[in-house]
């Protein structure tokens, strides 16, 4: 009956916002005698009330947030980035993060799309969707799984954010992906859209925006989506709720919002699974299941929810001040990242392995600052000083049947029920995350040469407790401090940029178990960094840019050294990432645009333990990547624009001991939209076809040996209406 009451709850709240948006024609207010809009309304408006508008084609963004330093153009960016549009993920169907950031040829995932974890590799590292930011802050983003309808960009900045972002969560290093909401623009939006996904996924989603005021100084804007049905995986059902209001206060000295937002995701019958191949002994990988293959019987649902506030005061066109802060929850149950499927030979027999989790996070964040512009002689600097702190508490509880014998490529169906969820378990761990922040972007002629110079000083503190009874366990306090340098040159004005960077990354160090024969046992050594060097060349015509990165990453590792009386834990180990990428975007002739981009790397395990594996490259990490998309708007039919994009993986080492390789694969998406303007509401057609072979292919590593499937094909369409 609970069960009952909440899907009518959900039905009535969403029939609620269609009909709120379909009856929604509020007038324009007049302006005041001789009052004029704010100049910082200028679509969209942003989180700074910065102006970063869509770069020709609408499929990436002018510029995005660069950590701190705040908005800038990509070509004022002494680092890699890629922000990607609305739009863009409107036109891809795109339902969550996996869908969005296809598109970048650095990105890989991690678990099999269909679970309810959402985490990746960017410059062959590890990244945690649990690190990610919005709208700058950090720790507000959902956990587990990330709707992206009520998003205006996705913002990846690639390689250490050590300065930029400060060190996160998971204390990853390969980069940083910042979410930013979407806020009223100028123009009134009422949108409303139903869309089908295979194999029988029914939705909506609402858009609705209107700005009030004589001088249309207050916004909002609320987007609601529903989603239910079959998904494309084997006797998978999936649900979707998402609810996000976003409020604005926007003048010529203010610029204050205040974000919330409600999501739940849950999947039911199935999940996918992730290959384990770390027993496999055979000389070549065996090759993945059938798109589809799906471990029966197994549940999972997360819930997020966050209040977010920001509030910039301009005191001159020298001066400004901001502030912001945030609370947020989310929580997971279930068997959210899918089976575990351990491969002992090459016919696929093997084991599936389950545990259900119930896992929650409290997160708190705040962030403040100054940022100033003055001239002094030729210079002129921007100097922004200012700090930052983020607790998140959290809780973990696992459990799980025995392994269940099986065969990859048939049944992975537990024999009887499975356990539930465990009940919510008590605090278990406290991260303090607090830095201050002092950089300075010094330039000349008309920013023709920036200078940016800064550093960040970090303060970690982790505190253990007994979930039972609520005891400090343990406490970890260390300090760090990591700078920026950063220089762009434009020799040809905004048509070339020419930069170099450094960059560090910063990982909070290990507590030494006890109980080891390690002679520091116990010990809490202190944060390590990752350096990076990046020099790269950016081209900008106005409506087609390329960019053309070279990077070197060095992340130190535990090793255990020789000493007198026994062996010594050290981060004295090192791998090293060095790559190349290439991304083009914008429009080209004869009604053509783009996204494109590939990805050159290599990866060596430079300093090991005992010397092991010591040349070797790191195990999931393809040496080449690229993904391409192409649209074509066809000119007898106005309004028809035909899609397609290509992505490609190549071949990855399974262990670092390079014993075996998983093949490279290659597969295509294909699509059209349609824009009909004749009648008084225009409307939009959109059909797509992810993977249209329905190639089987692995998409990535977990961890060493252990892989995630690729999505298998799947139908999406949509019809929009804009009001």
């Amino acid at each position: 009956e609970t069960e009952k009451e909440l899907m009518t709850m959900r039905i009535i709240a969403f029939a609620a916002c269609l009909a709120l948006a379909s009856a929604a024609t509020v007038p324009d207010v007049a302006l005041a005698q001789d009052a004029e809009p704010a100049q910082s309304l200028v679509q969209p408006i942003t989180v700074y009330g910065d102006i970063i508008s869509p770069y020709p084609g609408g499929m990436v963004s002018q510029g995005s947030q660069a950590g701190f330093l705040g908005n800038r153009r990509f070509t004022d960016i002494p680092f890699s980035t890629l922000s990607i549009t609305s739009e863009n993920m409107e036109n891809r169907h795109s339902e969550t993060l996996f869908d969005a950031v296809r598109d970048d040829p650095t990105i890989r995932y991690q678990y099999t799309p269909g679970s309810l974890l959402e985490n990746f590799h960017i410059r062959n590292f590890t990244y945690n969707n649990n690190s990610m930011t919005l709208n700058g802050l950090a720790s507000m983003a959902p956990v587990a799984v990330t709707a992206v309808e009520f998003l205006e960009r996705v913002e990846i900045q690639r390689g250490p954010t050590g300065f930029t972002t400060g060190i996160n969560t998971g204390g990853e290093i390969a980069g940083n992906i910042n979410l930013v909401t979407k806020h009223a623009p100028l123009d009134d939006v009422t949108r409303l859209a139903v869309d089908y996904a295979s194999q029988s996924k029914v939705g909506g989603h609402v858009d609705l925006s209107r700005r009030f005021g004589a001088a249309k100084e207050f916004g909002g804007r609320m987007n609601a989506v529903y989603r239910d049905g079959d998904s494309w995986l084997d006797e998978q059902k999936q649900t979707r709720s998402l609810y996000a209001l976003a409020l604005d206060y926007t003048t010529d000295s203010w610029h204050v919002t205040l974000d919330g937002y409600y999501t739940k995701d849950e999947f039911s019958g199935a999940g996918p699974v992730i290959v384990n191949g770390r027993g496999y002994r055979g000389a070549g990988f065996p090759s993945p299941p059938d798109t589809g293959a799906s471990a029966k019987g197994i549940f999972g649902e997360a819930e997020n929810k966050a209040l977010i506030a920001h509030a910039d005061y301009q005191f001159n066109g020298h001066l400004n001040a901001y502030v912001g802060g945030g609370i947020a929850r989310g929580e997971y149950t279930g068997y959210i990242g899918g089976g575990d499927f351990a491969i002992a030979d090459a016919s696929g027999a093997g084991t599936l392995s389950l545990a259900a989790t119930n896992t929650w996070l409290d997160k708190k964040t705040m962030e403040f600052g100054i940022r100033a512009d003055f001239d002094t002689g030729p210079l002129r600097h921007r100097v922004l000083v200012g700090g930052a702190t983020t607790t998140v508490e959290l809780g973990a509880a696992n459990v799980g049947p025995p392994g269940i014998p099986g065969n990859l490529y048939g049944a992975m169906r537990p024999a009887g029920p499975l356990p539930d969820s465990p009940s919510e378990p008590g605090k278990s761990q406290r991260h303090r995350f607090t830095s201050w922040i002092a950089a300075e972007t010094a330039s000349v002629l008309d920013d023709a040469v920036q200078l940016t110079v800064g550093f960040r000083r970090q303060q970690v503190v982790l505190d253990s407790f007994n979930p039972n009874t609520g005891a400090k366990t343990s406490t970890y306090d260390k300090s760090a401090t990591t700078p920026i340098l950063g220089l762009v040159v434009k020799p040809l004005g905004e048509q070339l940029s020419l930069y170099a960077s450094y960059i560090e990354g910063l990982t909070r160090g290990n507590v030494v178990p006890l109980g080891t024969t390690y002679v520091n046992a116990g010990q809490i050594l202190k944060p390590y960094k990752s350096k990076q060097r990046e020099i790269g060349v950016k081209w900008d015509s106005g409506d087609f840019a390329v960019t053309l990165a070279y990077y070197d990453i060095r992340r130190p590792s535990y090793v255990a050294t020789p000493v007198s009386g026994g062996l010594l834990m050290e981060p004295a180990g090192e791998q090293k990432n060095t790559g190349v990428e290439i991304t083009a975007f914008g429009e080209l002739p004869y009604g053509f645009r783009t996204l494109a981009g590939a990805s050159f790397s290599r990866t060596e395990i430079v300093k090991a333990n005992n010397g092991l594996n010591e040349g070797h490259e790191a195990h999931g990490s393809p040496r080449f990547q690229a993904s391409a998309g192409l649209e074509w708007d066809v000119p007898p039919v106005p309004g028809l624009t035909l899609e397609a994009r290509v992505f490609h993986i190549g071949s990855m080492y399974g262990t670092n001991a390079n014993t075996y390789k998983i093949p490279s694969s290659t597969t295509a998406d294909l699509g059209f939209r349609y824009r009909i303007e004749q009648f008084s509401v225009p409307m939009t057609f959109r059909l797509s076809v992810q993977n249209v072979a329905d190639k089987a292919y692995y998409s990535g590593a977990r961890a060493e040996g252990v892989f995630a499937l690729g999505i298998g094909r799947t139908i999406k369409s949509s019809l929009s209406f804009d009001f």
